[in-house]
C-alpha cells in the first residue's frame, strides 16, 4: 500500500513564481502533501514556503521542478536524487545546467497542442507538449503522444528522476 501523502515528507516545488506554480502548489496541497516552494521572482529573490534549508533526503520526499529555474537549489539536486530522492522534471527543468546530468533525457522544442478542445476523444492533445529526445540509455519510457516520447524515467543512485 502506498501511505497517504501526510504520511510522507514534503515536497519542494521549484520555478518560476507564475499561475502554474500557485496552482501546482495548491493542486498538491488539496491531495494532502505538505509542499515547501521556492518561487524566482527575480535573478536573486525568490518567493518562499516553508522554511528554507538543505535539499536533502531527511527532509524532503521529491523535487518537482516546474521549470528551469532552479536557483541556487539546483546544484544541491543530483547529490539529493543520489541518496534516494524522487526528482520531477516538467517543461523544460532538465535544460538546467544543474540536472543535465541526471536527467533521462533532452528536452525538445515545445509543441502547440494538436487541438484545444479539452473535451476531446484524447484530453492530453489538448496540452502542449516538450517532447524527450536522446533518451539516454537506461532509461525507462513511459508515456509517448504518438511517435513522440512524452515522460521518461531511470534511476540515478538510490533514486528516481521522471521527466
Amino acid at each position: 500500500m502506498v501511505p497517504a501523502a501526510t504520511a510522507l515528507k514534503p515536497v519542494l516545488v521549484l520555478g518560476h513564481a507564475s499561475w502554474e506554480a500557485k496552482f501546482a502548489v495548491a493542486a498538491l496541497e488539496e491531495d494532502g502533501w505538505t509542499v515547501d516552494a521556492r518561487l524566482a521572482v527575480a535573478p536573486a529573490a525568490d518567493v518562499t514556503q516553508g522554511t528554507p534549508g538543505t535539499i536533502d533526503t531527511s527532509r524532503y520526499a521529491a523535487v518537482i521542478a516546474l521549470d528551469s529555474m532552479l536557483g541556487v537549489a539546483g546544484a544541491q539536486l543530483p547529490r539529493f536524487v543520489h541518496d534516494g530522492g524522487g526528482l520531477l522534471l516538467l517543461a523544460d527543468a532538465a535544460n538546467a545546467a544543474a540536472v543535465r546530468a541526471i536527467a533521462p533525457a533532452r528536452v525538445g522544442t515545445r509543441r502547440s497542442p494538436a487541438t484545444r478542445d479539452l473535451e476531446s476523444p484524447v484530453p492530453l492533445d489538448a496540452l502542449p507538449l516538450y517532447p524527450l529526445e536522446s533518451l539516454r540509455a537506461d532509461v525507462v519510457r513511459l508515456a509517448a503522444r504518438g511517435s513522440l516520447i512524452a515522460a521518461a524515467a531511470r534511476r540515478e543512485g538510490a533514486g528516481r528522476v521522471v521527466q
